[in-house]
């Protein structure tokens, strides 16, 4: 094998670990953000369910999964009716 084509393989190689990674990373990605969501709309489901206020449940998003106020009451309006 010459230099060239030795170089070409290891490049190759190296594209593939990369793209190998890459989808690993997304697998893993993927799955914390479905936690994340289920995590959400639990809770406010549950405030939901106990009878505590919308204000209570985004109170709630905002310190335990470190949401901003908008994206809080977003995600009480989404969960909240369904």
């Amino acid at each position: 094998m010459n230099m060239c084509s030795a170089l070409e393989e290891l490049k190759r190689e190296g594209i593939l670990e990369g793209i190998e990674k890459g989808k690993q990373e997304g697998i893993q990605e993927g799955i914390r953000a479905g936690i994340e969501k289920g995590k959400i709309e639990g809770i406010v489901k549950t405030y939901k369910e106990f009878g505590a206020s919308q204000d209570a449940a985004v109170q709630k998003l905002k310190s335990e999964c470190g949401l901003t106020e908008e994206r809080a009451w977003a995600s009480v309006k989404e969960y909240w009716l369904s």
